[in-house]
């Protein structure tokens, strides 16, 4: 008597399948990542933005998903139905969460602030050259930088800056103009959307840069536990404790390495202090992002080159 053949998918396929799939989307992330540090040196039109918002939550989304697959291992669902629905749920969730972290980031900031953003957008450039100091003498950057801290000083200035101590008058002497020329610029009416386009400048970078690079450092720790499984036959929890203690290494060697930006004493003695105590949350993405996007720059410039193939990720629609 003939056995019908167990049409199931073949459990160590699917692992394989996950395997393969997770190394691509970190390859994937760290490319987004150096396309993002790439495209916010200088400032960004609404459509470049746009399309920076979408692939930094669709790409983080699929990260997400990846976490939430591993989670939901023991519910009994078909693992392609399982992995859809963890797609749909990672997306949404990171959709709507960057979503509503940006709108309120926006829409918190005062008149000033935004006026301010839209004055300090042209800066950038200048921070990163190490051609700016402030009013006590310390400059923003010692040169010379490396090609990856010249991007995230580029970067992250205006958000760091934003809280400058006498902030009308230290824009002023980085503009080489008077107190009085800036206070009739901050007293000019710019439309609605020059203000939110302005500020959103200022806080995407850090807060797309730093969700991307955790996801990617996440999804990496998950792929080396599972490159050591296949080695190391050991057990499924002696597993996680390896994946964890590598997560946490890569968490330490991100934060911990010095950042000519963030190490700078322009920010540590005079514009950190400000920022923090007027937007804790804007204070640590900046900080965040100052050290840890630089310290996996060759990666994802990597990344960007041969698996995106220097490929733009642009505004689908």
């Amino acid at each position: 008597m003939k056995t019908k053949k167990n049409l199931a998918p073949d459990p160590k396929f699917n692992w394989w399948v996950l395997y393969f799939f997770t190394l691509i989307y970190v390859a994937i992330e760290f490319g987004f990542n150096y396309q993002m540090l790439d495209l916010t040196v200088d400032f960004a039109s609404e459509d470049i933005l746009l399309g920076l918002e979408f692939w930094g939550r669709v790409i983080s989304g699929v990260g997400l998903s990846l976490v939430l697959y591993r989670l939901s291992s023991g519910m009994k669902i078909f693992n392609s139905l399982r992995y859809v629905l963890c797609l749909i749920v990672g997306i949404a969730l990171m959709w709507n969460v960057q979503k509503m972290l940006t709108d309120y980031l926006v829409e918190q900031a005062n008149l000033e602030d935004k006026k301010i953003s839209l004055l300090l957008a042209v800066l950038g450039s200048k921070a990163a050259d190490g051609s700016l100091v402030t009013l006590s003498g310390n400059p923003i950057v010692t040169q010379p930088l490396a090609e990856q801290d010249r991007k995230i000083t580029a970067s992250l200035f205006s958000a760091i800056a934003l809280y400058a101590p006498n902030r009308k008058e230290q824009i002023a002497a980085w503009n080489g103009a008077s107190p009085e020329q800036i206070q009739l610029l901050l007293a000019t009416d710019y439309t609605d959307a020059q203000l939110a386009n302005a500020y959103r400048n200022l806080v995407i970078p850090p807060l797309t840069l730093c969700i991307s690079i955790f996801f990617a450092l996440l999804n990496l720790a998950q792929w080396a536990g599972m490159t050591i499984s296949i080695f190391q036959k050991r057990s499924p929890s002696i597993i996680r404790v390896f994946t964890s203690l590598i997560f946490i290494a890569l968490l330490l060697f991100s934060l911990l390495g010095a950042s000519p930006f963030a190490d700078s004493r322009a920010y540590q003695e005079e514009l950190k202090k400000p920022l923090y105590e007027n937007d804790y949350f804007l204070g640590i993405l900046t900080t965040v992002s100052a050290h840890a996007v630089p310290n996996w720059y060759f990666l994802s410039k990597a990344c960007n080159q041969y698996v995106l193939g220097g490929v733009q990720l642009k505004r689908p629609y």
